[in-house]
């Protein structure tokens, strides 16, 4: 007689950088706060580093705008999305292609540089026909969402003993995109020119 067995094992192993991550986000916003102003003290290279880069942006002559979430918003982010798609960056993926042209739409800059093109990073799209690639909703909502909309991890994260206000993800929704055209914007990786 045939004897089979199957065994499955599942494990993941994280990253020394994912695991000093998960601990960041377990601090309160004043432990965080204290920790990253030791981090500066202890390594005077990152604040060099902001120095260079005033510098550089005002020898561009281009304005800089610094965006800085709700640190107790993003840890629960972290959280949620590490726990449903052991991905903890839900609010970097899509915080990174909607905050920005929301500040353009603000402000009404319509042609946009920024970011890798998803070619760089995926087999969605490739360089073969030379084509620019452009962000838009339809985009933003196959790939950055990574299946969890703003309104969806709002509900996620949302709760009676730690309430969320649905403002505090608007940078992570994409703008209306009628807005957009409105203004005739256009949006284009960086890496589409490099």
């Amino acid at each position: 007689m045939l004897n089979q067995k199957l065994q499955l094992k599942l494990s993941q192993k994280l990253s020394p950088q994912q695991i000093q991550l998960m601990k960041l986000i377990q601090l309160s916003t004043l432990e965080f706060e204290q920790k990253l102003s030791r981090e500066i003290e202890e390594n005077p290279a990152l604040d060099t580093i902001n120095e260079n880069n005033v510098r550089t942006f005002k020898k561009l002559g281009v304005d800089v705008i610094e965006f800085t979430p709700n640190w107790h918003i993003v840890k629960k982010l972290m959280f949620e999305s590490f726990n449903r798609k052991t991905d903890f960056c839900w609010h970097c993926h899509t915080g990174i292609y909607s905050y920005p042209l929301r500040v353009a739409l603000l402000y009404q800059v319509p042609l946009v540089f920024w970011g890798e093109a998803q070619a760089d990073i995926t087999g969605y799209y490739d360089h073969l026909n030379d084509e620019i690639e452009y962000e838009d909703d339809k985009k933003f909502n196959m790939l950055r969402t990574l299946g969890i909309t703003a309104e969806d991890m709002y509900e996620m994260i949302n709760s009676e003993d730690d309430p969320v206000d649905i403002r505090d993800l608007t940078p992570y929704t994409f703008p209306p995109v009628k807005d957009l055209m409105k203004m005739r914007y256009c949006s284009v990786p960086l890496g589409s020119f490099i």
